[in-house]
């Protein structure tokens, strides 16, 4: 939970930064640009992004993402079966198991790019609808056999608002890294994440 207000409030600060620079540094784009981003999210995920940007700053993107976050109603007391190298036969190898939501996100967001001092480095903002269809972990049943509980996963379609606030470096006319703060609200599995991109097509 701690690290999920960090999150949110590192978005909250680079959304008052660009605004702040939007006043500063008004330097329209020189020409538009057009590229497709693949990226891994945190936490464990993956994302495909395509993105067009007026010469104005102005444009729009459409985002598929995945992400994998553990199961917010684990029980507490859940534990796997033992390591299969465990040889000391004592089940020291019991650890709370990873059981995770599956949530996918389809985006359509407007995007506002400023440019910086460097032609190598620029902010921007997004937001906009998304459809959300997510497997939720739930239903956890105590067992006598390990996994101590079994669980069933319940499908949820909803709506959401995608937010996303990044720094991208188009260190080349065709290729560039990016590195995004993300989040979904929707009333069934929230999420706020990191993503590392690598961007291809026109991106400067």
């Amino acid at each position: 939970m701690p690290n999920r207000f960090v999150l949110l409030l590192l978005m909250v600060a680079m959304v008052v930064q660009n605004l702040h620079a939007q006043q500063e540094v008004a330097i329209p784009q020189d020409k538009s640009v057009t590229y497709v981003g693949f990226g891994l999210a945190k936490p464990l995920g993956f994302s495909a992004t395509a993105t067009h940007i007026r010469a104005n700053g102005w444009g729009g993107s459409l985002s598929i993402q995945l992400v994998n976050p553990e199961a917010k109603n684990l029980p507490s007391d859940y534990k796997k079966n033992p390591n299969p190298d465990d040889t000391y036969g004592d089940y020291s190898g019991w650890t709370n198991a990873p059981v995770i939501d599956n949530v996918y996100f389809l985006a359509l967001r407007a995007v506002k790019e400023f440019k910086t001092s460097s032609p190598f480095m620029r902010y921007g903002i997004e937001a906009g609808p998304s459809y959300v269809r997510a497997y939720i972990a739930d239903n956890f049943t105590p067992q006598a056999s390990l996994p101590n509980y079994g669980y069933e996963r319940t499908e949820y379609i909803t709506a959401g608002l995608s937010l996303r606030a990044k720094a991208v470096f188009p260190l080349l006319p065709f290729a560039g890294l990016e590195v995004a703060v993300t989040s979904n609200l929707n009333i069934r599995r929230s999420y706020v994440g990191v993503e590392a991109v690598l961007n291809l097509g026109k991106v400067r």
